[in-house]
């Protein structure tokens, strides 16, 4: 057996995709626009594209989730994966799935790619580890999901089609190879889409990042076509992830992780794999490879087996539903303690809902004897590395920690208050903590409880319960969960109407809820106190108190002697029952800076939790440092003036940054040429901005490799430059040879080529 110290877990999610969000979907979406997206490295000369995408996937997510930008190692991810048959073979990212899901990433400085390449030298000696993969799933063959999972947790992997003729794509089209479901051989990451693009095979495209380098293609970009080249057909990501930890250990069989399945035939089968402790450890986590999508399981943890089948139950059930094929892990309710040469057995019961072999198998290495047993029924079971069952080792996995200060628990809690207000089209977020109180009897009743919460409302609306409602959980004496629920108020209930929302617990066991706890299984009683087992929530419906707002800022600095100075102004569409909508605004100030400005303007189009964006100009040619003055805007609602907000925005005038003679604003944006090219050891960068707005300007080496960031800020309208002097961003001087400049303002980017001569 396997154990590999790893971190403790995050919570379980499981991933639901609506079925119909291409109302919801905005036209074109790119992570890069936000920064969340590494740049394009190059995996030649080897075949190594799914290492390439599964470490692209992973800094983006952390990227997001983080705002912190990583260069993890893919020579780590290549030469320690025990499923890679060298690094002209090619791979598929189940390989890099079920390393990272163990081992975790490393960083490219300690373990840099090709390294040791092409021969496989690990390196995981030497390398700190930094990021665990939790949960990863296999997307359904649906356009709109694929949209959907990038707007929710970030790109996307995908395998498409390539050929020969991708060794001379420049990025200015966009490829449409083959249609529909075809051949695939090369991984990449998709980090948007543009369904107003023009393509010769129709309008729309999906925008991957390749690893060919940032010179090939648009900066290492390719646009597919919709519908081409295999791309809705095989998409994966990843869902959840974790700091990596040595508390954390985990114990398993499955070396290469899933690579096939197996079952009686029927879609329901068990499967149970032992597990034993090197030390003192509590088991608090099972992974599990989820071979279909939906998939139900049952999770128990058993102490014994006695006459061939699991006693002894020490957790479980906890049951759910995953609706992807993918890597999944499940929290227990309580720790189970583990000890050197006393085994424990998970069991699972595996639901593929018409799937006919829902057990995941590693059939690729050396099966255990004894460790992996599958059942039909949950009595008899049958070893899988019996003679002429030699099928592999079973894809369930157990986690513990030495440290039980994760093993905290919650206290217990109703709804409080028990009274709130909503409006049309919100949704209302609350919780209950049921509890098993047996621990505070004096009666003999303190073991364990499985109990289930259910729900319904008066008035018929959408409520929605986290666990899902009627899941069974088991709860020891003492021990509480938390129980979320979601009402959303429909956009046509109307102010004054009134829904009584209703959570009660009961007794569960054995799959089927039993009704109300009563007698010696009753937890809701304690020295003549109720625990009440139902709850009530009561919503009152009121009118959107805030169906738009103006972004609030801080006092901003602006400069001196300039003509104009944009102030920026975002309007918020609040209204989830009115998207999208118009807004009419007015702006003036007080004169004490510059002439007294009366503005009136627009902004067409603004979604439901998006902003309009509009500018107010200054001229602070004549302003002395140290002024203040007041702008005030008011923004309503066009189609309905009473809906509206005020907002006051102070201005201090600094001392000048810009250029005082500089008469109006460039009419484009531009990048020119440095001056002197070639030069050393200084050139100068000029560019144009028509508006203001974030500014990043970079610099890179022929490689591709980021050199220096010479911008990256809010920067005013006007007419700007920027020198470099030859150095890295450690200040150390960079060789004579060439190098690239780019420059991203908004939607609009360029890149230009230098020459530096030492």
């Amino acid at each position: 057996m396997k154990r590999i110290a790893i971190f403790v877990l995050l919570a379980m999610t499981v991933f639901i995709f609506s079925e119909d969000v291409s109302a919801q979907l905005p036209a074109r979406f790119d992570w890069q626009d936000y920064g969340k997206v590494t740049i394009a490295k190059n995996q030649y000369p080897y075949g190594t594209c799914w290492a390439h995408a599964a470490i692209a996937d992973m800094e983006s997510k952390v990227a997001i989730r983080e705002n912190i930008i990583y260069d993890f190692s893919e020579s780590n991810v290549v030469a320690c994966n025990l499923n890679f048959g060298g690094a002209f073979a090619g791979g598929v990212v189940e390989y890099a799935i079920n390393y990272l899901s163990v081992w975790g990433t490393v960083l490219e400085a300690c373990d840099p790619y090709p390294g040791y390449l092409p021969a496989m030298v690990c390196r995981n000696d030497t390398c700190a580890y930094h990021k665990v993969i939790t949960e990863w799933q296999k997307l359904p063959e649906d356009m709109d999901a694929i949209k959907q999972a990038i707007m929710d947790y970030g790109p996307v992997q995908v395998k498409a089609y390539t050929d020969n003729a991708w060794n001379y794509y420049d990025g200015t089209t966009c490829v449409w190879d083959q249609m529909g479901d075809c051949y695939v051989n090369h991984n990449m990451l998709i980090t948007g889409w543009d369904d107003d693009m023009d393509c010769s095979s129709g309008t729309g495209a999906w925008i991957i990042k390749n690893s060919a380098g940032f010179m090939w293609g648009d900066l290492g970009y390719v646009y597919i076509s919709y519908g081409f080249n295999g791309v809705e057909y095989n998409s994966t990501l990843i869902t959840d992830y974790k700091d990596w930890d040595p508390d954390e250990s985990v114990y398993f069989w499955d070396e290469h992780g899933w690579t096939t399945e197996t079952g009686y035939g029927d879609g329901v089968d068990w499967a149970r794999v032992q597990i034993e402790s090197s030390g003192v450890e509590w088991l608090h986590a099972v992974n599990f490879w989820a071979v279909t999508g939906p998939l139900s399981y049952e999770l128990y943890v058993y102490d014994d087996i006695i006459g061939g089948a699991p006693s002894g139950k020490l957790a479980g059930p906890v049951s759910g539903t995953v609706d992807n094929a993918g890597f999944y892990t499940i929290d227990l309710p309580v720790l189970v303690t583990m000890t050197p040469g006393d085994p424990v057995f998970i069991v699972m019961k595996l639901d593929g809902h018409g799937f006919s072999s829902p057990i995941p198998i590693d059939a690729t290495g050396a099966m255990e004897t004894g460790k992996n047993y599958i059942s039909d029924n949950g009595s008899s079971w049958d070893a899988i590395d019996a003679a002429g069952a030699s099928v592999g080792d079973i894809g369930i996995r157990g986690r513990t920690t030495t440290s039980l200060e994760h093993g905290d628990f919650a206290f217990y809690a109703t709804f409080s208050p028990s009274w709130v207000q909503g409006y049309p089209g919100q949704t209302v977020n609350d919780l209950v903590r049921p509890a098993n109180f047996a621990v505070l009897s004096s009666t003999p009743c303190n073991d364990e409880d499985s109990i289930s919460v259910h729900g319904y409302d008066s008035q018929g609306w959408n409520i929605v319960g986290d666990p899902s409602f009627g899941t069974g959980l088991t709860l020891g004496p003492g021990y509480t969960y938390i129980q979320n629920v979601d009402i959303t108020i429909p956009c046509e209930a109307v102010p004054g109407t009134i829904d009584t929302v209703c959570l009660y617990t009961t007794y569960f066991d054995d799959g089927a809820s039993l009704g109300e706890h009563v007698d010696c299984t009753d937890p809701n009683w304690y020295h003549d106190t109720p625990y009440w087992s139902m709850d009530t929530l009561i919503i009152e419906v009121v009118e959107n108190p805030r169906p738009l707002h103006i972004a609030e800022q801080s006092t901003i600095e602006i400069p001196a002697g300039q003509r104009p100075v944009s102030v920026r102004f975002d309007i918020f569409n609040d209204d989830l029952c009115d998207s999208p909508c118009d807004f009419t605004y007015i702006v003036e100030s007080e004169g004490l800076v510059g002439q007294a400005i009366h503005q009136t303007g627009t902004v067409d189009d603004v979604d439901h939790g998006n902003a309009g964006m509009t500018f107010a100009v200054l001229d602070t040619r004549y302003a002395d440092i140290c002024d203040y003055d007041s702008l005030t805007m008011i923004a309503w609602k066009t189609s309905d003036p009473t809906k509206r907000d005020t907002f006051v925005q102070v201005v201090h005038v600094t001392e000048m940054t810009g250029d005082p003679d500089l008469p109006v604003l460039p009419e484009q944006y531009a990048l020119e040429q440095n001056y002197p090219n070639p030069f050393n050891p200084n050139t100068e960068i000029k560019y144009s901005l028509p508006e203001g707005g974030r500014v990043l300007i970079e610099i890179f080496d022929v490689s591709g490799r980021r050199i220096v960031v010479l911008v990256d800020e809010y920067q005013e309208a006007g007419f700007r430059s920027i020198d470099w002097d030859g150095r890295s961003s450690d200040g150390s001087r960079v060789s004579s040879g060439i190098y690239f400049y780019r420059m991203i303002a908004g939607d609009w980017s360029s890149r230009r080529k230098m020459v530096l001569l030492r």
